[in-house]
Protein backbone atom coordinates (compact mmCIF):
# COMPACT_ATOMS: atom_id res chain seq x y z
CA UNK A 1 0.00 0.00 0.00
CA UNK A 2 0.60 3.58 0.02
CA UNK A 3 0.71 4.69 3.58
CA UNK A 4 -2.00 2.22 3.75
CA UNK A 5 -3.15 2.75 7.03
CA UNK A 6 -7.39 3.15 7.72
CA UNK A 7 -8.32 4.44 11.00
CA UNK A 8 -11.59 3.20 12.51
CA UNK A 9 -13.29 3.61 16.08
CA UNK A 10 -13.94 0.48 18.02
CA UNK A 11 -17.85 0.88 17.56
CA UNK A 12 -18.66 0.20 13.56
CA UNK A 13 -21.01 3.12 13.40
CA UNK A 14 -18.48 5.16 14.26
CA UNK A 15 -17.18 7.10 11.16
CA UNK A 16 -14.10 5.67 8.92
CA UNK A 17 -11.39 7.72 7.84
CA UNK A 18 -9.27 6.17 5.16
CA UNK A 19 -6.02 7.88 5.02
CA UNK A 20 -4.75 5.90 1.88
CA UNK A 21 -6.22 3.43 -0.78
CA UNK A 22 -4.80 -0.07 -1.62
CA UNK A 23 -2.66 -0.65 -4.45
CA UNK A 24 -3.96 -4.39 -5.06
CA UNK A 25 -6.17 -6.61 -4.06
CA UNK A 26 -3.65 -8.61 -1.76
CA UNK A 27 -3.43 -5.62 0.30
CA UNK A 28 -7.31 -4.51 0.23
CA UNK A 29 -8.07 -8.57 1.84
CA UNK A 30 -5.61 -8.20 4.39
CA UNK A 31 -6.59 -4.53 5.33
CA UNK A 32 -8.92 -3.75 8.43
CA UNK A 33 -11.63 -2.57 5.59
CA UNK A 34 -11.35 -5.97 4.10
CA UNK A 35 -15.37 -6.63 3.96
CA UNK A 36 -15.99 -3.32 2.66
CA UNK A 37 -13.44 -3.68 -0.32
CA UNK A 38 -14.82 -7.22 -0.68
CA UNK A 39 -18.36 -5.89 -1.23
CA UNK A 40 -17.49 -3.03 -3.24
CA UNK A 41 -15.42 -5.92 -5.74
CA UNK A 42 -18.58 -7.92 -5.72
CA UNK A 43 -20.16 -4.89 -6.34
CA UNK A 44 -18.42 -3.95 -9.40
CA UNK A 45 -18.12 -7.72 -10.83
CA UNK A 46 -21.98 -8.21 -10.48
CA UNK A 47 -22.46 -5.05 -12.57
CA UNK A 48 -20.16 -5.66 -15.35
CA UNK A 49 -21.67 -9.05 -15.51
CA UNK A 50 -25.36 -8.01 -15.82
CA UNK A 51 -24.26 -5.30 -18.58
CA UNK A 52 -22.52 -8.15 -20.63
CA UNK A 53 -18.92 -6.48 -20.60
CA UNK A 54 -17.06 -9.36 -21.83
CA UNK A 55 -17.65 -12.89 -23.44
CA UNK A 56 -15.42 -15.41 -23.26
CA UNK A 57 -13.79 -16.65 -26.74
CA UNK A 58 -10.67 -17.79 -28.11
CA UNK A 59 -7.55 -16.18 -28.45
CA UNK A 60 -7.34 -14.97 -32.28
CA UNK A 61 -4.04 -16.30 -33.71
CA UNK A 62 -1.57 -13.86 -33.48
CA UNK A 63 -3.55 -11.78 -31.36
CA UNK A 64 -2.20 -11.10 -27.11
CA UNK A 65 -4.52 -10.49 -24.43
CA UNK A 66 -4.87 -7.13 -22.08
CA UNK A 67 -4.17 -7.52 -18.75
CA UNK A 68 -7.04 -6.19 -16.13
CA UNK A 69 -6.17 -5.18 -12.62
CA UNK A 70 -8.40 -3.71 -9.89
CA UNK A 71 -8.86 -0.22 -8.74
CA UNK A 72 -9.71 0.99 -5.91
CA UNK A 73 -10.90 4.10 -4.40
CA UNK A 74 -13.51 5.86 -1.55
CA UNK A 75 -15.99 8.50 -2.11
CA UNK A 76 -15.45 10.94 1.34
CA UNK A 77 -16.41 14.32 2.09
CA UNK A 78 -14.19 17.26 2.85
CA UNK A 79 -13.30 15.90 6.52
CA UNK A 80 -12.00 12.55 5.00
CA UNK A 81 -14.81 10.87 6.14
CA UNK A 82 -16.05 8.06 4.01
CA UNK A 83 -19.32 7.88 2.28
CA UNK A 84 -18.62 4.78 0.01
CA UNK A 85 -15.92 2.14 -0.81
CA UNK A 86 -15.64 1.79 -4.82
CA UNK A 87 -13.52 -0.83 -6.93
CA UNK A 88 -13.06 -0.62 -10.52
CA UNK A 89 -12.38 -3.63 -12.69
CA UNK A 90 -9.78 -1.58 -15.33
CA UNK A 91 -7.55 -2.59 -18.38
CA UNK A 92 -4.05 -2.25 -17.63
CA UNK A 93 -3.59 -0.54 -21.44
CA UNK A 94 -5.62 1.81 -23.73
CA UNK A 95 -7.30 2.83 -20.75
CA UNK A 96 -8.23 6.32 -22.79
CA UNK A 97 -9.81 4.41 -25.45
CA UNK A 98 -11.55 1.93 -23.50
CA UNK A 99 -13.16 4.76 -21.71
CA UNK A 100 -14.58 6.67 -24.59
CA UNK A 101 -15.93 2.65 -25.76
CA UNK A 102 -17.49 2.29 -22.43
CA UNK A 103 -18.93 5.65 -22.19
CA UNK A 104 -20.63 5.48 -25.57
CA UNK A 105 -22.19 2.28 -24.70
CA UNK A 106 -23.52 2.74 -20.78
CA UNK A 107 -24.03 4.86 -18.61
CA UNK A 108 -20.96 7.13 -16.91
CA UNK A 109 -21.01 8.31 -13.64
CA UNK A 110 -19.53 11.66 -13.51
CA UNK A 111 -18.22 12.26 -9.90
CA UNK A 112 -18.81 15.94 -9.95
CA UNK A 113 -16.10 18.80 -9.36
CA UNK A 114 -12.25 17.06 -8.15
CA UNK A 115 -11.82 18.05 -4.65
CA UNK A 116 -9.62 15.43 -3.36
CA UNK A 117 -7.11 14.02 -5.36
CA UNK A 118 -4.04 11.74 -3.88
CA UNK A 119 -4.66 13.29 -0.37
CA UNK A 120 -4.82 16.45 -1.71
CA UNK A 121 -8.10 19.12 -1.17
CA UNK A 122 -8.51 20.88 -4.14
CA UNK A 123 -10.86 24.65 -4.31
CA UNK A 124 -11.77 26.10 -7.49
CA UNK A 125 -13.82 29.29 -8.24
CA UNK A 126 -15.85 29.17 -11.18
CA UNK A 127 -15.98 32.65 -11.66
CA UNK A 128 -12.35 33.80 -11.56
CA UNK A 129 -10.97 30.51 -12.63
CA UNK A 130 -8.29 30.26 -9.40
CA UNK A 131 -7.19 27.12 -8.11
CA UNK A 132 -6.13 26.14 -4.51
CA UNK A 133 -4.58 23.22 -3.63
CA UNK A 134 -3.52 22.22 0.00
CA UNK A 135 -3.03 19.29 2.23
CA UNK A 136 -4.79 20.03 5.62
CA UNK A 137 -6.14 17.06 6.28
CA UNK A 138 -2.83 15.19 5.50
CA UNK A 139 -1.45 16.93 7.83
CA UNK A 140 -3.99 16.55 10.50
CA UNK A 141 -3.51 13.37 9.98
CA UNK A 142 0.26 13.19 10.06
CA UNK A 143 -0.14 15.18 13.77
CA UNK A 144 -2.48 12.59 14.84
CA UNK A 145 0.08 9.33 14.16
CA UNK A 146 2.74 11.17 16.29
CA UNK A 147 0.45 12.12 19.02
CA UNK A 148 0.95 16.30 18.52
CA UNK A 149 -2.23 17.14 17.36
CA UNK A 150 -2.17 19.55 20.55
CA UNK A 151 1.48 20.51 20.09
CA UNK A 152 2.47 23.99 20.30
CA UNK A 153 2.84 25.89 16.74
CA UNK A 154 6.79 26.79 15.84
CA UNK A 155 7.31 29.89 13.57
CA UNK A 156 9.74 28.27 11.40
CA UNK A 157 10.48 24.97 10.23
CA UNK A 158 14.01 24.57 11.34
CA UNK A 159 16.63 26.50 13.88
CA UNK A 160 18.13 29.13 12.42
CA UNK A 161 21.71 27.70 11.25
CA UNK A 162 20.64 24.12 11.76
CA UNK A 163 23.39 21.57 11.22
CA UNK A 164 23.60 17.55 11.17
CA UNK A 165 26.48 17.56 12.88
CA UNK A 166 26.44 14.62 15.80
CA UNK A 167 28.55 12.04 14.66
CA UNK A 168 29.27 10.62 18.20
CA UNK A 169 29.18 6.69 18.69
CA UNK A 170 27.40 6.89 21.81
CA UNK A 171 25.30 9.84 20.78
CA UNK A 172 21.45 8.06 21.49
CA UNK A 173 20.02 6.89 18.56
CA UNK A 174 16.23 7.60 17.28
CA UNK A 175 14.27 4.67 15.88
CA UNK A 176 15.35 4.16 12.32
CA UNK A 177 11.90 3.36 10.56
CA UNK A 178 9.95 5.45 12.48
CA UNK A 179 12.40 8.53 11.20
CA UNK A 180 12.45 7.22 7.86
CA UNK A 181 8.39 6.98 7.78
CA UNK A 182 8.28 10.51 9.23
CA UNK A 183 11.10 12.10 6.66
CA UNK A 184 9.22 9.93 3.78
CA UNK A 185 5.74 11.57 4.61
CA UNK A 186 7.24 15.06 4.75
CA UNK A 187 8.82 14.15 1.80
CA UNK A 188 5.62 14.07 0.04
CA UNK A 189 4.43 17.03 1.49
CA UNK A 190 7.55 19.10 0.21
CA UNK A 191 7.22 17.66 -3.37
CA UNK A 192 3.59 18.64 -3.86
CA UNK A 193 1.82 21.51 -1.70
CA UNK A 194 4.65 22.46 0.61
CA UNK A 195 7.81 24.05 -1.26
CA UNK A 196 8.73 25.82 1.89
CA UNK A 197 9.76 23.13 4.55
CA UNK A 198 12.12 21.74 1.07
CA UNK A 199 15.30 22.65 2.47
CA UNK A 200 14.94 21.48 5.62
CA UNK A 201 13.20 18.13 5.10
CA UNK A 202 16.56 18.04 2.45
CA UNK A 203 18.91 18.28 5.18
CA UNK A 204 17.06 15.89 7.18
CA UNK A 205 16.90 13.26 4.75
CA UNK A 206 20.32 12.85 4.58
CA UNK A 207 20.59 11.17 8.46
CA UNK A 208 17.59 8.42 7.32
CA UNK A 209 20.16 6.10 7.45
CA UNK A 210 21.99 6.41 10.81
CA UNK A 211 19.27 9.28 12.69
CA UNK A 212 19.90 10.38 16.24
CA UNK A 213 17.42 11.70 18.50
CA UNK A 214 18.66 15.60 18.34
CA UNK A 215 17.53 14.91 14.49
CA UNK A 216 14.39 13.11 15.17
CA UNK A 217 13.83 16.15 17.71
CA UNK A 218 14.19 18.52 14.74
CA UNK A 219 12.15 16.51 12.71
CA UNK A 220 9.20 16.88 14.95
CA UNK A 221 10.17 20.88 15.23
CA UNK A 222 9.07 20.79 11.33
CA UNK A 223 5.57 18.75 12.27
CA UNK A 224 4.93 22.21 14.85
CA UNK A 225 5.44 24.25 12.46
CA UNK A 226 3.19 22.40 9.59
CA UNK A 227 0.79 22.73 13.40
CA UNK A 228 0.45 26.10 12.65
CA UNK A 229 0.67 26.16 8.61
CA UNK A 230 -1.64 23.46 7.74
CA UNK A 231 -4.22 25.40 6.49
CA UNK A 232 -1.71 27.29 3.86
CA UNK A 233 -2.18 26.47 0.27
CA UNK A 234 -1.06 26.82 -3.16
CA UNK A 235 -3.53 29.78 -4.74
CA UNK A 236 -3.01 29.54 -8.13
CA UNK A 237 -5.03 32.75 -10.66
CA UNK A 238 -4.51 34.67 -13.74
CA UNK A 239 -1.62 37.23 -13.38
CA UNK A 240 -0.94 37.88 -16.52
CA UNK A 241 2.50 37.05 -15.01
CA UNK A 242 4.72 34.78 -17.53
CA UNK A 243 6.73 32.30 -15.84
CA UNK A 244 9.78 33.06 -13.92
CA UNK A 245 11.82 31.59 -11.43
CA UNK A 246 13.97 32.96 -8.08
CA UNK A 247 17.42 30.63 -7.40
CA UNK A 248 19.83 31.33 -4.79
CA UNK A 249 22.65 29.67 -2.77
CA UNK A 250 23.46 28.45 0.68
CA UNK A 251 27.49 28.77 0.36
CA UNK A 252 29.62 26.38 2.32
CA UNK A 253 25.78 26.14 4.19
CA UNK A 254 26.76 22.05 5.32
CA UNK A 255 29.79 22.07 7.90
CA UNK A 256 30.31 18.68 7.58
CA UNK A 257 32.08 19.26 4.35
CA UNK A 258 31.34 22.79 3.64
CA UNK A 259 29.25 21.79 0.21
CA UNK A 260 26.88 24.19 -1.05
CA UNK A 261 23.18 23.86 -1.27
CA UNK A 262 21.43 25.05 -4.52
CA UNK A 263 17.32 26.19 -4.23
CA UNK A 264 14.99 27.09 -6.75
CA UNK A 265 11.79 28.26 -7.67
CA UNK A 266 9.44 28.17 -10.51
CA UNK A 267 6.42 30.59 -10.57
CA UNK A 268 3.09 30.72 -12.77
CA UNK A 269 -0.32 32.19 -12.38
CA UNK A 270 1.11 33.57 -9.18
CA UNK A 271 1.96 30.35 -7.12
CA UNK A 272 5.30 28.01 -7.53
CA UNK A 273 4.85 25.09 -9.66
CA UNK A 274 8.04 23.80 -9.50
CA UNK A 275 11.51 23.90 -6.60
CA UNK A 276 14.21 22.14 -5.42
CA UNK A 277 16.99 22.44 -2.36
CA UNK A 278 20.15 20.12 -3.15
CA UNK A 279 23.24 19.82 -2.07
CA UNK A 280 26.11 20.78 -4.67
CA UNK A 281 28.05 18.24 -5.92
CA UNK A 282 31.43 19.91 -5.82
CA UNK A 283 32.74 22.25 -2.91
CA UNK A 284 32.24 25.83 -3.90
CA UNK A 285 35.45 27.74 -3.25
CA UNK A 286 33.72 31.11 -3.24
CA UNK A 287 30.21 32.43 -3.00
CA UNK A 288 30.15 33.69 -6.75
CA UNK A 289 30.47 30.25 -7.18
CA UNK A 290 28.33 28.27 -5.34
CA UNK A 291 25.53 30.86 -6.62
CA UNK A 292 26.97 30.15 -10.46
CA UNK A 293 26.01 26.50 -9.90
CA UNK A 294 23.01 27.31 -8.56
CA UNK A 295 21.91 29.41 -11.61
CA UNK A 296 23.27 26.17 -14.16
CA UNK A 297 20.72 24.66 -12.29
CA UNK A 298 18.01 26.43 -12.48
CA UNK A 299 18.94 27.33 -15.75
CA UNK A 300 18.69 23.80 -17.46
CA UNK A 301 15.16 23.27 -15.10
CA UNK A 302 13.70 26.20 -17.45
CA UNK A 303 15.01 25.02 -20.49
CA UNK A 304 12.53 21.96 -19.36
CA UNK A 305 9.84 24.15 -18.28
CA UNK A 306 9.69 25.92 -21.68
CA UNK A 307 9.77 22.70 -23.82
CA UNK A 308 7.22 21.39 -21.28
CA UNK A 309 4.67 24.23 -21.57
CA UNK A 310 5.28 24.60 -25.42
CA UNK A 311 4.31 21.01 -25.78
CA UNK A 312 0.98 21.89 -23.78
CA UNK A 313 0.23 24.95 -26.33
CA UNK A 314 0.56 27.80 -24.21
CA UNK A 315 1.94 30.84 -24.88
CA UNK A 316 4.86 32.26 -23.18
CA UNK A 317 7.86 34.43 -23.91
CA UNK A 318 10.55 32.13 -25.82
CA UNK A 319 12.76 33.36 -22.51
CA UNK A 320 12.69 33.03 -19.31
CA UNK A 321 13.36 35.67 -16.14
CA UNK A 322 15.80 33.98 -13.35
CA UNK A 323 15.93 35.76 -10.39
CA UNK A 324 19.38 35.83 -8.53
CA UNK A 325 21.04 38.24 -5.70
CA UNK A 326 24.63 37.35 -6.64
CA UNK A 327 25.56 39.89 -8.98
CA UNK A 328 29.10 38.69 -9.53
CA UNK A 329 27.56 35.48 -10.68
CA UNK A 330 25.17 37.58 -12.99
CA UNK A 331 28.16 38.95 -14.49
CA UNK A 332 29.79 35.01 -15.18
CA UNK A 333 26.29 34.08 -16.63
CA UNK A 334 26.20 37.03 -19.23
CA UNK A 335 30.30 36.86 -20.19
CA UNK A 336 31.28 33.61 -21.05
CA UNK A 337 34.87 35.36 -20.65
CA UNK A 338 36.23 33.31 -17.43
CA UNK A 339 39.36 35.09 -15.78
CA UNK A 340 42.26 33.53 -14.06
CA UNK A 341 40.56 33.00 -10.91
CA UNK A 342 37.44 31.70 -12.42
CA UNK A 343 38.46 29.13 -14.48
CA UNK A 344 37.87 26.39 -12.38
CA UNK A 345 34.44 27.45 -12.18
CA UNK A 346 34.53 27.39 -16.46
CA UNK A 347 35.79 23.77 -15.86
CA UNK A 348 33.13 22.27 -13.18
CA UNK A 349 30.11 23.87 -14.44
CA UNK A 350 29.75 25.27 -17.67
CA UNK A 351 30.26 22.05 -19.85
Amino acid sequence: MKMTEIMQGTDSREPKMVKTIPSGVKEALSSIQAEEWKVAMQKEYSQLQSTNTWSLVNLPPGERTIGCKWVFAVNGDQYGIVERFKARLVAKEDLVDIKLQIAREFEVVDGGELKHFLGMEIERDGETGSVAIGHKQYIDGLLRDYGMEDCKPNATPLEVGYQNLCILEDCPRANQKQYQSLIGSLLYLEMTTRPDIVHCVAKLAQKCSDPHKEHEVAAKRVLRYLRGTSSLKLHFDRTGVPVHCFVDADWAGDCSDRKSFSGWAFFLAGAAFSWESKKQSIIALSSTEAEYVALSTAAKEAAYVLKQISEMSFETAPTMMIYSDNQSAQCLAKNASFHARSKHIDIKCSN
